[in-house]
């Protein structure tokens, strides 16, 4: 059970073990970081490091920004970041986001100070100007930094999705760790308006963020308006959700795109066993569901 954040030490120990073994201190807190030196697309990277128990580096303040620059020696090359691009209802109004889930702004109009152009789903860190540009998904590095991110408290969890396609057990391989092609589909004939996808952590822990991937090969629009709710009560197969027995911890008010890692937040965490991730309305359609990875930290 955690019902607390962990000791840096504690957490320094166990990034270390994975080999995200570089310290970088900030004002507020430590980071830990890997250094991949494979020459890779920012579209790959971003599952490379996911892959390794991270993501790309959430360089978000100017400080982060000045420090690995000095980490890396290189104070005006572009760096691959964990910002990308989301849609919501509005096509016209593009958020940038976090790919833990945290909003940063939503650009209205042909500018923004910190974001010079966004027609791109990545962004790369301009450590001249402290500024986020937007980059195609085959802009390649030959070497990038991922950001440790905990202990993935879903991993090889016991599962409970709403249903599953033709009877079929996916649920499993949600939550195995490794992010591939294969993904869980919610059964197509299912009466359900809102399906979701549920897992048993074992025990309560302090929730603070769930990070997701759709399937990655189409149809990545089928996946929106979702949302992470958190309590002890495992739900009931096919049956829309008892919203009085879990706390709402965050919501993902956009519509997914193919190929994306995202996330959702809860400010201050919530303490819970049960972790679900339910599904919006697909408005004038059957609503389907499919994921590639769940991973809860």
């Amino acid at each position: 059970m955690r019902s607390q954040k962990e000791t840096e030490s504690n957490i320094a120990t166990k990034a270390a073990l994975t080999g995200f073994d570089v310290q970088l201190r900030l004002a507020n807190e430590m980071l830990f970081l890997k250094q991949v030196t494979t020459s890779m697309s920012i579209e790959n990277a971003q599952f490379e490091c996911l892959n390794q128990g991270g993501i790309l580096p959430l360089e978000d303040s100017d400080e982060f920004i000045d420090k690995m620059s000095v980490l890396v020696g290189d104070s005006s090359s572009t760096r691959f970041t964990s910002l990308v691009r989301e849609v919501g209802s509005d096509p016209n109004q593009p958020h940038l986001v976090w790919q833990t889930g945290r909003v940063e702004t939503t650009v209205v109009g042909p500018s923004h100070p910190k974001y010079t152009t966004w027609n791109q789903r990545y962004f790369v860190v301009n450590p001249v100007t402290k500024t986020f540009e937007s980059v195609p998904s085959s802009t390649v590095k030959s070497q990038f930094f991922c950001q440790y991110l905990g202990d993935n408290l879903a991993l090889n969890k016991v599962t409970y999705p709403s249903s599953t396609l033709y009877g079929s057990d996916e649920g499993p391989g949600v939550v195995d760790g490794v992010i591939g092609m294969s993904y869980w589909h919610v059964y197509t004939h299912s009466t359900l308006t809102k399906h979701w996808f549920a897992v048993d952590l074992g025990g309560e822990f302090l929730v603070s963020r769930l990070i997701f991937v759709g399937r990655r090969d189409c149809c990545g629009d089928r996946n929106r308006f979702m949302k992470v709710w958190i309590g002890n009560v495992v739900p009931p197969a096919d049956q829309p959700l008892d919203y009085g027995s879990y706390q709402l911890c965050g919501e993902y008010p956009f519509i997914y795109t193919t190929g994306h890692i995202s996330g959702i937040s809860c400010v201050n965490g919530i303490q819970g066993q049960i972790v679900i991730l339910e599904n919006g309305n697909q408005a004038g359609a059957v609503t389907l569901f499919q994921l590639t990875e769940v991973l809860i930290f």
